[in-house]
């Protein structure tokens, strides 16, 4: 938690930097300081995979710079962000130390996380993965001529580039509760292309790219190995911008 405490102090440093900044500098276009997003998350399986809840969610934060490109409508824009995905379903993380009947998917230092087979929605009250992201967000924006109130249609492509800072989940069932803490065997970088849309302060924006579960158990509870899910978001963000024209 220490170290997730600095990457936000971070953020608000950044974006301090950035908004004495943009008062010495006169711009053709707004410059988006700060970002906050709200989304819907969902993960595609190749075969058959856990149940989900319609709560699943990601929700991020960030600071970015938007740079015009000549005297158009097009800007590019770049910064970093914080994000945190939350995945409920009925998939079970387990210690191999602990539980006999996981199977294990790769050894470090004698203790390895698997999975147990899918829980029946009966045998837990909450079961839930979460996993935290350093962003590097990078987009290329179209925007509109604005009015006289400084709002303005915009568009954009981006990309953004994501590290694994930390994972943990969370069983909670009549009888006990576990939790796991930085699980071995997820995948510690993603790449989601995204695209948006949206007028003045607000838009509408989709993602999608890797989901950090490696491995899942299909149908018959049998792994396999080619079933590495694709994580997609659809949210809202809100930008807290300063217009500059």
């Amino acid at each position: 938690m220490t170290q997730l405490r600095q990457v936000i102090l971070s953020l608000f440093l950044f974006g301090i930097v950035t908004t004495s900044s943009a008062q010495e500098k006169t711009q053709r276009t707004a410059q988006d300081q700060f970002y906050v997003s709200v989304a819907m998350l969902g993960l595609s399986w190749y075969s058959t995979g856990p149940d989900t809840k319609w709560y699943n969610n990601a929700l991020s934060i960030g600071v970015m710079y938007d740079k015009p490109l000549g005297k158009g409508p097009i800007s590019i824009a770049g910064g970093l962000g914080l994000s945190v995905y939350n995945y409920h379903s009925n998939l079970r993380v387990a210690d191999g130390r602990l539980v006999g009947n996981a199977i294990p998917l790769i050894e470090s230092d004698s203790t390895w996380h698997g999975y147990h087979p899918l829980l029946k929605e009966s045998d837990f009250m909450k079961n839930k993965m979460t996993w935290t992201y350093l962003d590097i967000p990078l987009e290329l924006r179209f925007r509109t001529k604005p009015n006289n109130k400084n709002n303005y249609f915009k568009f954009n492509f981006g990309l953004k580039l994501g590290l694994l800072l930390q994972s943990h989940s969370k069983l909670v069932t009549e009888d006990f509760t576990e939790k796991y803490i930085n699980f071995n065997h997820l995948i510690k970088y993603d790449i989601s292309p995204s695209i948006g849309i949206g007028y003045g302060r607000w838009s509408i924006q989709t993602s999608i790219g890797f989901a950090p579960i490696r491995t899942i158990a299909g149908s018959s509870y049998e792994w396999d190995s080619s079933d590495e899910p694709m994580k997609y978001t659809v949210g809202i963000t809100y930008h807290i911008s300063k217009y500059a024209n």
